[in-house]
């Protein structure tokens, strides 16, 4: 059987997509440690076909979560509002 790529995960006959929080974000997504996300197919070709995208998704949340908690922390240091950046200025703070 050939190895699976990083974050794929056989449960049963199906496949699912696996990954661990990173740990400066773990506060924030307590009590949950890792998380999945069900693929929906029982071949690893089609399985393989998604992953990238699942992976850029969960990607893109961390990243998002953090450009908010470095948002708020300069705000609460007292920086002008201009020095905040557009995007965060949209996101709800943790």
């Amino acid at each position: 059987m050939p190895a699976l790529p990083t974050n794929l995960v056989r449960v049963g006959s199906t496949y699912k997509y696996r990954s661990r929080i990173p740990t400066d974000l773990l506060p924030f997504c307590a009590p949950k440690r890792e998380i999945t996300e069900l693929l929906r197919t029982k071949s690893l070709t089609e399985a393989r076909r998604p992953l990238p995208a699942v992976q850029l998704k969960y990607h893109q949340e961390w990243a998002d979560l953090r450009a908010a908690l470095n948002a708020k922390r300069r705000f609460e240091r007292g920086l002008p509002i201009s020095a905040i950046h557009g995007s965060c200025m949209s996101s709800t703070f943790p």
